[in-house]
């Protein structure tokens, strides 16, 4: 499989709600298959991993995630920042 791109834009449509972009460019090099298929199971795909990142995004609660954040302090600090900034611009 060839990937030459992948590209993720996570915009903040609320407080409780993103919106989420995946677009990529590969090739799985499989001529044996339509492109009509290849799209089909694509988005199947795609739409599978970003119900799976939804729902692990809901249970990630406690101690782990805690000590990441404590950690990393600096960097979820800024994060933080930049979505209250993007909340105000949107006057969400």
């Amino acid at each position: 499989m060839d990937i030459q791109y992948i590209i993720t834009e996570v915009v903040p449509v609320s407080r409780t709600r993103t919106q989420v972009r995946i677009i990529t460019r590969t090739n799985p090099n499989l001529k044996f298959l339509p492109l009509s298929v290849l799209n089909f199971f694509s988005r199947k795909l795609g739409l599978s991993i970003l119900e799976k990142i939804n729902k692990n995004g809901k249970e990630i609660k406690g101690p782990v995630w805690e000590k990441k954040i404590k950690e990393s302090k600096i960097f979820y600090d800024w994060l933080s920042s930049k979505v209250e900034g993007y909340f105000k611009t949107k006057n969400i």
